[in-house]
């Protein structure tokens, strides 16, 4: 487990992370993700409603986070690389949210989720 100081230092990145996730799925509300009382790790929170046509009738609550050992090698890499990752990241959403539509039965598109449940989803790359 990383320390908040590290997981603090990654949250500065979420919203250079958020801007390919939105124009993959521009119909689905993207935001930044940090725990309550500023612990604990993370991420970036999908949210949407189900629109005329969605596949399923509930809305979107998705909870999407990197793994530790993933921000870690974020954090360990120099600026370079960090650019490296985030546009790797970026080539590889659109893969990334077809994988999530299939797994988990969810409907980008039509802003919709089979579970009436919240989703939390970790994610294992860049």
């Amino acid at each position: 487990m990383l320390g908040q100081g590290q997981y603090d230092e990654f949250a500065k990145q979420l919203d250079q992370l958020i801007a390919p996730l939105c124009a993959a799925a521009p119909h689905v509300l993207f935001r930044p993700y940090l725990p309550p009382f500023g612990r604990g790790r993370p991420g970036v929170f999908a949210f949407g409603a189900p629109v005329a046509g969605a596949k399923y009738q509930f809305a979107l609550s998705i909870l999407l986070r990197w793994r530790d050992s993933v921000i870690l090698n974020v954090l360990e890499a120099d600026d370079a690389e960090r650019e490296i990752t985030k546009a790797n990241f970026a080539s590889k959403v659109q893969g990334i949210l077809d994988d999530i539509e299939v797994r988990y039965r969810v409907d980008w598109s039509g802003g919709s989720q089979e579970s009436p449940q919240a989703l939390a989803i970790e994610l294992e790359e860049f």
